[in-house]
């Protein structure tokens, strides 16, 4: 009632409604006495600084939000229970950077490398010893010795046009066809005497089924023969094996020795003292 003084000794019974922009509809609060807002119709506050207490990760939260439609819809970036921010495999994070250096790695880091297999990329591995695990490439690799017992080796040859395996018989030895004789000759032409023996240089006989020595005098006077064998090329160790051996001037002459060693040789010299002449010599052999 207007103009009339109240008096009441209990705060409890003095009550006042607070009306807002509708008369018949007065302000509610809870029974703590806190003002009621409905998240229905909510409240803008525009203010420049804005500081109720610093914010506290005990009971206070920030939710940061991106776009991935260029803002249209944006979605709260997540984090894993440790709080790291969370990426997902089909997503590739693109950082650019001119100088990005955090710290030196150390052993607890790691670092993935990856090669490609000519069309996908392809993470390169390691056993639990940290050597890079390579993909066998051949049926089998054989780093032991080689034992007679279960390994062999093919040997090729080439007949000249294509290669051939080279056999052997049952007892290991080489297979070899003759399809016909293998023959040699050396001319030692013009060859000039004197009074002392010349000799050719030791041929070795020893791959031979036969040789010969062919002697033709071409000059004016007699020439004397001699055919030594030796079991080396040593000249100290030959031994005379056919002498007094004389080619007439214009003749022909044959030699063919009869016993063997591996080396042979001939000598040459002027049957009369300085009466030189000119021979030409063959030797000759087939195996």
């Amino acid at each position: 009632m207007p103009n009339n003084a109240v008096f009441s000794n209990s705060a409890s019974d003095l009550k006042v409604q607070i009306f807002g922009s509708s008369v018949t509809t007065p302000i509610q609060v809870d029974s703590n006495g806190k003002l009621q807002i409905s998240t229905e119709n909510p409240i803008n506050v525009t203010a420049t600084d804005l500081d109720i207490r610093n914010l506290s990760s005990s009971q206070d939260g920030v939710a940061v939000y991106g776009s991935n439609d260029g803002g249209t819809t944006m979605k709260i970036l997540k984090t894993n229970t440790d709080g790291e921010l969370f990426i997902t495999s089909d997503e590739t994070l693109t950082v650019q950077a001119t100088d990005l250096d955090i710290r030196n790695l150390t052993t607890d880091d790691s670092v993935s490398i990856y090669g490609t297999d000519g069309t996908d990329k392809r993470q390169i591995k390691t056993d639990s010893s940290g050597r890079i695990e390579v993909a066998s490439i051949a049926n089998e690799v054989d780093i032991r010795n080689l034992s007679n017992s279960q390994d062999s080796i093919l040997i090729y040859g080439y007949d000249g046009e294509n290669n051939k395996v080279i056999t052997t018989d049952s007892d290991g030895l080489i297979k070899v066809v003759n399809t016909k004789r293998s023959f040699e000759s050396q001319l030692f032409g013009d060859l000039n005497t004197t009074d002392s023996f010349t000799y050719l240089s030791f041929k070795d006989v020893s791959m031979y089924s036969d040789y010969v020595f062919y002697i033709k005098n071409k000059g004016s006077n007699s020439a004397s023969l001699i055919v030594q064998i030796s079991p080396t090329n040593n000249a100290n160790d030959a031994i005379d094996h056919i002498i007094d051996i004389i080619v007439t001037s214009g003749a022909k002459e044959l030699i063919i020795p009869s016993k063997f060693l591996q080396y042979v040789r001939l000598g040459y010299k002027s049957t009369l003292s300085g009466q030189s002449t000119t021979l030409d010599v063959y030797f000759q052999a087939r195996y």
